[in-house]
């Protein structure tokens, strides 16, 4: 019995100090000698002190492991590598639509105008005429051209303006200070009088040179559509109730440089009765009657005389507007059928 007990011991012993080798060995093991191997999720190793005791003649029948040898990369293998990993880059996934914001609550509906009564919609169409009336006068204004203002040309306007300036209006009004002007005027030594005429006489030349000069800085054609543009000014302020105090100032602008329109048949014949004096002292509107009773009675031979003249002068106004305004006569409108 003595015998076996030691046997036992020993072997007791033995299967200690084995233990306690495989645990030295195993806590020295580096990353280095652990065989390359595709990592797993789980290994399903139990932790060492939960490890079932091993026997020795467990530990003699595993073989030990071999080391794997990997091949060192090259750099070359390692760029085409890194090239083909960026080549297969994976697709990048599309990202999702963003879900649409809700439509924001709409606005509260602005309530519906009222339809418009007759009233209304007369008065609508009145103040839309007058805003256009304006439109039009404001734009025939720039086309007429502001003539320069002109200083006074008689002897009697330029001593007014010097008896007046400075002077305040009193009691009487101005109706008071015209007549003591007039009374101071009517008083008037002859050599005053003559030097107030003198005064007339430079202002009328300066404003002769003053008008020159501002025509001449304007084409023929720009005064011609000023000439327009003014005719048709006076018409609509007179439509208007405007004074014809106020509309001497769109008087026909002067230019000899203008082309003068082609007489007709007729115009042809009154201008050369005209011209024979056979009607001095006779009223015009008398003349006219008598001058259209002669027309009338004329032949065809004589008529033909004033045919001519007409022609010659429609070929002359053709002529000019090529010449002085730069453009084609306008085409005869058609009679409407």
């Amino acid at each position: 019995m003595g015998a076996l007990y030691n046997v036992l011991s020993s072997l007791s012993n033995t299967r200690n100090a084995l233990n306690t080798l495989i645990a030295t060995s195993t806590q020295h093991r580096t990353y280095t000698d652990r065989p390359v191997s595709r990592p797993k999720g789980h290994t399903g190793r139990l932790p060492a002190s939960k490890k079932a005791p091993t026997t020795s003649a467990t530990k003699a029948a595993k073989k030990p492991a071999t080391k794997k040898t990997t091949p060192k990369k090259t750099p070359n293998a390692t760029a085409d590598a890194t090239t083909k990993k960026k080549a297969a880059k994976p697709r990048i996934k599309a990202k999702p639509k963003k879900a649409k914001a809700k439509k924001k609550a709409r606005a509260k509906a602005k309530p519906k105008k009222k339809p418009l009564t007759k009233e209304e919609k007369a008065e609508a169409k009145t103040k839309k005429a007058a805003q256009a009336k304006k439109t039009q006068l404001s734009d025939l204004k720039k086309k007429a051209l502001l003539l320069p203002s002109r200083t006074e040309e008689t002897a009697w306007n330029v001593f007014h303006t010097e008896q007046a300036k400075g002077k305040k209006v009193g009691q009487e009004g101005f109706s008071g200070l015209n007549k003591n002007i007039s009374a101071a005027w009517k008083a008037i030594e002859p050599e005053q009088l003559e030097h107030y005429n003198h005064l007339a006489n430079k202002n009328r030349e300066a404003n002769d040179l003053a008008y020159r000069q501002f025509v001449e800085s304007y084409t023929p054609l720009q005064i011609s559509e000023a000439n327009k543009a003014r005719l048709l000014l006076k018409r609509l302020l007179k439509q208007n109730g405007q004074k014809t105090f106020h509309l001497s100032r769109f008087q026909k602008i002067k230019d000899e440089r203008l082309v003068k329109r082609p007489v007709n048949i007729f115009n042809a014949f009154c201008k050369d009765r005209h011209r024979s004096h056979d009607f001095k002292g006779i009223k015009v509107t008398v003349a006219a009657g008598l001058i259209g009773r002669e027309w009338k009675a004329l032949s065809a031979e004589d008529k033909k005389k004033y045919e001519d003249e007409a022609q010659q002068d429609r070929y002359r106004y053709t002529q000019e507007l090529k010449t002085v305004y730069n453009k084609d006569p306008s085409p005869k409108k058609k009679a409407a059928a």
